[in-house]
């Protein structure tokens, strides 16, 4: 592995466990948004929020772009304790972002209706983003 990596001009890294390391920060980092999401920020105000730090793009929109389910098994593959419940209710209930075009955003903005160059505009009139679900409402109903 150490001689491939060095030929791709890549780094390699030995952990104890078999998770890629890229798929284990990844995880880190939905559960962290997940624990946001659950205190009461936005899935726009947290894509937003790391955009401006200079992610390429935010975690909730990264979800929607490669499949909620998957995002899910990530996190069970790495912290399968730890999952709280919105993102399995999501799975549940259908809501697998680009797949079927609702997600923790709209088919419209899924689709790129929304988008214009450079930021978004024009869903909601204020992040030009359209959230799904009320978290609060999804907290409430599994009765947090």
């Amino acid at each position: 592995a150490y001689t491939l990596a060095r030929q791709l001009d890549l780094l390699a890294v030995e952990t104890s466990r078999q998770t890629a390391i890229a798929d284990r920060l990844c995880a880190a980092l939905y559960m962290e948004a997940d624990r946001l999401l659950f205190d009461g920020a936005t899935p726009w105000e947290l894509d937003e929020a790391l955009e401006a730090f200079g992610f390429e793009t935010g975690p909730c929109e990264m979800q929607d772009l490669t499949g909620i389910d998957g995002a899910l098994a990530l996190r069970r593959s790495c912290f399968a304790q730890d999952v709280l419940p919105i993102v399995p209710r999501m799975v549940a209930e259908g809501r697998l972002g680009r797949k079927t075009g609702v997600g923790w955003y709209g088919a419209g903005r899924l689709a790129g209706i929304c988008s214009g160059p450079g930021k978004l505009t024009g869903c909601d009139g204020v992040s030009g983003r359209r959230p799904m679900a009320n978290l609060l409402s999804v907290a409430n109903t599994l009765g947090f």
